[in-house]
């Protein structure tokens, strides 16, 4: 079990790179928790923390797969205490604990990185489209380990393991595309 001071931390990065993250989503008229279900907003919040580590920003939250992609039981509670249902909780505990502290340039970097690709690729705001992206990218990873590769076995692993019978194909085509400048992306961070 983690103790209070890991879990502090983790809650004070979480509440961090979302402030950062936010605050240039806001500048380029991104708006990605307002206005969805509650399950869309987490789905979001999953899926960006799940990229977010692997292009290098490493908060602190182990990624499992479920049906409806990568998920981390520890951001599912630690987000409680970070977000309301529109944005940041700017008077919680942890808004004032982390005022001491702030984001050192490379996660800065990664994440300004990372809001330019959403700005540029407003689709992926879409309910679960963003999340069909950190699938692919975290079967990618797992398949890695089993030496499978390639599209056919990434499909094979979609239609076994997710609640889609098949993604379309023009829409796989489009995901597989986003996961390569990810990558691209990811070579290029500083982290």
């Amino acid at each position: 079990m983690p103790d209070y001071d890991e879990v502090l931390d983790r809650q004070i990065g979480l509440y961090l790179s979302l402030k950062f993250l936010l605050g240039l989503a806001e500048k380029k008229r991104l708006r990605p928790l307002q206005g969805t279900k509650d399950s869309d907003r987490a789905s979001f919040l999953q899926s960006t923390i799940f990229i977010l580590k692997f292009l290098g920003i490493d908060l602190g939250f182990v990624f499992n797969w479920r049906s409806t992609g990568p998920f981390s039981g520890n951001l599912e509670k630690d987000s409680h205490f970070v977000l309301t249902s529109t944005g940041l909780k700017e008077k919680s505990r942890i808004a004032k604990k982390s005022e001491s502290y702030s984001l050192s340039a490379a996660p800065e970097l990664i994440i300004e990185k990372y809001v330019d690709f959403l700005d540029r690729n407003r689709s992926l705001l879409e309910p679960n489209y963003l999340n069909l992206l950190a699938s692919v990218l975290f079967i990618e990873e797992y398949l890695k380990s089993k030496r499978a590769r390639g599209k056919n076995a990434v499909l094979g692993y979609l239609n076994r393991y997710t609640r889609a019978d098949k993604p379309e194909p023009k829409l796989f085509e489009e995901v597989v595309g986003f996961t390569e400048e990810i990558k691209e992306m990811k070579s290029f961070s500083p982290a």
